[in-house]
């Protein structure tokens, strides 16, 4: 019974874990990332319930207003896949497959984009760059916008 239930458990790994990190997924790091990763949350209350509000470090603050490039993955918001231009949307650190919204990476692994222009869907990773704003007050937002972005380039 245990080694049967220890089989299962590693079918199971394998399974997601190829569909999480398979096909040559992988996190797109830059130095900008790296910096935004440097963020900690504490427990707090809204309307609602309990919430975690960021609380950014000293380098996240100093990114604050300024115009950044990200390496991304755009996770559309409206519309589907393959089939659309958008000027607002997720860009993501993480593979769609394996991003925060499927509970692998935390909230500073993706940045709200606000476009110049439309941009069209693509499952490559992408450059953009835009001014960086932050939000510790909105809830219902991410907590990094990337302002007046525009399309840069692929990513690499």
């Amino acid at each position: 019974m245990r080694n049967s239930l220890i089989i299962r458990l590693a079918v199971l790994l394998a399974l997601f874990g190829s569909a999480a990190f398979g096909q040559g997924s992988k996190r797109l790091t830059s130095n900008e990332w790296v910096t935004l990763s440097k963020v900690t949350y504490k427990a707090s209350k809204d309307a609602y319930g309990d919430i975690n509000v960021p609380v950014f470090s000293a380098d996240v603050k100093a990114m604050s207003g300024k115009v950044v490039t990200l390496p991304g993955y755009i996770i559309p918001l409206d519309g589907i896949e393959g089939a659309f231009k958008a000027d607002h949307f997720v860009l993501s650190s993480l593979p769609v497959e394996a991003c925060f919204f499927c509970g692998v990476g935390g909230p500073e692994t993706v940045a709200e984009v606000q476009m110049k222009s439309p941009v069209e869907y693509t499952k490559k990773p992408v450059r953009l760059k835009g001014k960086l704003t932050l939000n510790a007050d909105d809830p219902y937002r991410m907590i990094y916008i990337l302002e007046d972005a525009e399309f840069v380039g692929t990513a690499q």
